[in-house]
């Protein structure tokens, strides 16, 4: 069974064990909140992010009524419905849930406690996705400061830091510095997973995105490729990271005017994004023109070489 079937039978297991916890505890019990919770988890990991939202509010509804919406148990299953709000585009939203989520865990565990510092990443990403880039790489670099002192410049912690503080960088036009950064993302990461492990695959993505910025056509095809691979070892080849690798390998292929390559990794983009997202999400309607964009080129190639 591969890593999307495993994913799937999860997902199956989940859904009977919340049938289960609703007839033996009752809808409004924690034990069902904990168990959407994991439901959600599992949506994520499958890169169905509207059923992920779905859930993960229906368990902080749960969580809510039964402790008050300042528990501890609420702001944890905040911080994971921003991953769904992120991946549905839902920009300001991300941010509002960030933003309570961290206030409601640096109240728990301190300023000066990991997941703190994980809860103050996801309020670094969100202002980044809202345009707040100044407040975003302020954030971000803090919790990086941190995290070196605290767990030392190699620990896998900071891969992820390191990340999203690119991006703001990236958003900036600072893009050899985003490149850098990415680059030693990657190094923590290979060092401390392997180089075919799934955590690989976010900076792949970057690094390709990055790669296309700077145009450096080869290292973007080849971030590109590898970016794919991991993606559909980790999930399948129906996940949405594999359709975000096929995008940048797309744009590749149409600067190099293989247009019939760009044609077909448009179509998968495409194919994909419209399952897991929505035929109206913006990823959907980019790929979407892309790929009309790629079928003219495409068109206008042959009738010149026929006409010739």
């Amino acid at each position: 069974m591969g890593e999307r079937g495993k994913i799937a039978n999860k997902i199956e297991l989940l859904n009977e064990a919340i049938s289960a916890t609703a007839i033996l505890f009752g809808k409004d019990h924690p034990h069902h909140a904990m168990v959407l919770y994991n439901l959600g988890a599992a949506y994520g990991e499958m890169g169905n992010y509207l059923a992920m939202k779905d859930t993960l509010q229906e368990s902080v509804n749960v969580y809510t009524a039964k402790y008050g919406p300042n528990h501890a148990k609420v702001g944890r299953v905040l911080l994971l419905l921003v991953d769904a709000l992120e991946g549905l585009g839902e920009y300001s939203q991300q941010l509002v849930t960030a933003l309570r989520a961290f206030d409601i865990i640096q109240n728990h565990c301190g300023k000066m406690h990991l997941q703190t510092s994980l809860a103050r990443v996801a309020v670094g990403r969100a202002y980044a996705k809202t345009g707040e880039f100044t407040k975003s790489i302020q954030f971000l670099q803090s919790v990086l400061d941190w995290q070196e002192s605290a767990l030392g410049p190699t620990h896998p912690q900071l891969s992820q830091t390191l990340y999203h503080l690119a991006f703001a960088h990236g958003c900036v036009g600072e893009h050899h510095v985003r490149k850098a950064m990415l680059e030693r993302a990657l190094d923590i990461q290979k060092r401390a997973f392997g180089f075919k492990s799934e955590k690989l695959l976010d900076t792949l993505l970057a690094l390709a995105d990055v790669s296309r910025s700077l145009k450096i056509l080869d290292q973007q095809f080849d971030y590109a490729k590898a970016a794919i691979s991991a993606a559909e070892e980790a999930h399948g080849p129906n996940h949405v990271k594999c359709a975000e690798a096929c995008c940048t390998l797309a744009d590749v292929y149409f600067s190099n005017k293989s247009f019939n390559m760009a044609v077909k990794t448009w179509t998968r983009a495409k194919t994909i994004f419209e399952v897991c997202l929505g035929p109206s999400h913006p990823r959907t309607k980019h790929a979407e023109s892309s790929l009309r964009l790629s079928e003219q080129a495409l068109h206008s190639l042959n009738a010149g070489q026929e006409s010739s």
